[in-house]
């Protein structure tokens, strides 16, 4: 709780890292003299399985100032990365990973309670081949799969099975969604 930056911008940060697995943590708060993600994972990281029993509470960017904080970030991340059963509340941005190298991403068995704070947008997922999104309960948060402007669009993502309470699936920013 409460714990700031590690080497790059997250309190548990992994950089090219093959096979990294975390459970049963809590990722809560915001440090007044560092602010960051609660996990980022880049540098082609593949292989990840954030899972299961971790709970992300409290990660605010509105609490940030200038530093953009996002409870999981995945930047330049390699393919085959998961986050299956974790619990989300009280946050802003659940899964920012807009910039690509998501291919094969699954994200299943999540609860993302969206209802605590104003931003919309909470899962956002961009430039990604082949990525799964099923069998989650989002609550009062929007999912974009799409990319940014100028990037590639993302391609055979599967969203199936899941419980949405007042939000919706947007695949129509950038490029958008292709099958």
């Amino acid at each position: 709780a409460n714990v700031g930056q590690a080497t790059y911008e997250g309190r548990l940060s992994a950089f090219m890292v093959d096979g990294l697995v975390v459970r049963n943590s809590l990722f809560s708060g915001i440090s007044g003299s560092s602010p960051a993600d609660g996990i980022q994972l880049s540098g082609g990281t593949r292989n990840t399985t954030i899972w299961p029993g971790n709970t992300f509470s409290g990660i605010q960017q509105s609490l940030c100032g200038g530093v953009h904080c996002d409870n999981i970030q995945l930047y330049g991340t390699g393919p085959n990365n998961t986050i299956t059963g974790n619990h989300f509340v009280n946050g802003d941005f659940y899964i920012m990973a807009p910039d690509g190298g998501n291919d094969y991403l699954t994200v299943t068995n999540n609860l993302f309670d969206g209802s605590s704070t104003p931003y919309q947008y909470k899962i956002q997922i961009g430039s990604a081949n082949n990525a799964v999104f099923a069998h989650n309960t989002v609550v009062r948060a929007n999912i974009g799969f799409n990319s940014k402007i100028g990037y590639p669009a993302s391609t055979n993502c599967l969203v199936e099975n899941n419980i949405i309470i007042n939000g919706t699936v947007d695949n129509s920013y950038g490029s958008g969604c292709i099958n």
